[in-house]
Formats: structure tokens, C-alpha cells, sequence
């Protein structure tokens, strides 16, 4: 297996989105495409594993924040690889984004996921195509 053969389950062009409102502990994360338009809230994905139930979040340690990267992950390369990387994606990447907010291509993602496949498994270099 090479770290090429990993594909997007979602549209090559979805942006991650999350805006932390002043005073509002509940962050809700919208997916649309790179143009800003057919935005949708991030599906928790509860059926996959319940860390927090009612909120995302992107702080060091938080159930929350595992719940994202969980979600975000499942949204981007599927169910399967989301449930076997979600932890590391949770304290590698999503609790070092921006605490106001952030945007974030499903690409970066994916690209992410490569690269710890490549380093943790010896997989083929992550150096060729980013995309499908």
C-alpha cells in the first residue's frame, strides 16, 4: 500500500470552517467548498464513538476536541481510518489550530494522514500527488 492510494470520501474542494464566538463554549464546524458556498455543520459522527455530545472544540486534552478530529477525519477519508487515527490527528493536528478559528481544506487532512502513515509504517514517501 503507498500513501497515494488514500483518496478523499468527500468533494475535492471542501473547507473545514470554525469560528469561536466570544462567550460561547458551543463551536459549531461548517464543511463547504473552497468558494464558501454549500456550507453544512460537520456531522458529529456519534454513531462512530461518543467523546462529547454536544460540542466540538480544539483544546489540548479535551473529549471535544477528540470528537472533532474524529469527525473531521471520518468526513474526509471515511469511517475505518478515522476510528484508527483520530487520536494521534486529535493532539497532532487539531489541537494546535488557531483558538479564535481556523479554515482547513480536506486536502490538509488527507495529506496529514499521509504523512503519519508514511513515518509511523514506513510507507511509501509522501513526496507525488495530493489529491484523489
Amino acid at each position: 500500500m503507498s500513501v497515494h492510494d488514500l483518496k478523499l470520501c468527500c468533494p475535492p474542494d471542501a473547507v473545514f470552517v470554525a469560528v469561536r464566538s466570544s462567550g460561547v463554549g458551543f463551536v459549531d464546524v461548517e464543511v463547504s467548498d473552497a468558494e464558501g458556498t454549500g456550507k453544512q455543520f460537520l456531522p458529529r459522527r456519534l454513531d462512530l464513538a461518543c467523546l462529547a455530545r454536544l460540542r466540538f472544540e480544539w483544546l489540548p486534552g479535551d473529549d471535544a476536541t477528540r470528537q472533532l478530529a474524529l469527525a473531521m477525519l471520518a468526513y474526509t477519508v471515511g469511517r475505518d481510518l478515522a476510528l484508527a487515527h483520530f487520536e494521534d490527528f486529535a493532539t497532532g493536528f487539531v489541537q494546535d489550530l488557531p483558538l479564535d478559528g481556523w479554515r482547513i481544506p480536506a486536502i490538509a487532512v488527507l495529506n496529514w494522514l499521509r504523512v503519519v502513515l508514511a513515518e509511523t509504517h514506513g510507507l511509501e514517501s509522501t513526496e507525488g500527488p495530493t489529491n484523489a
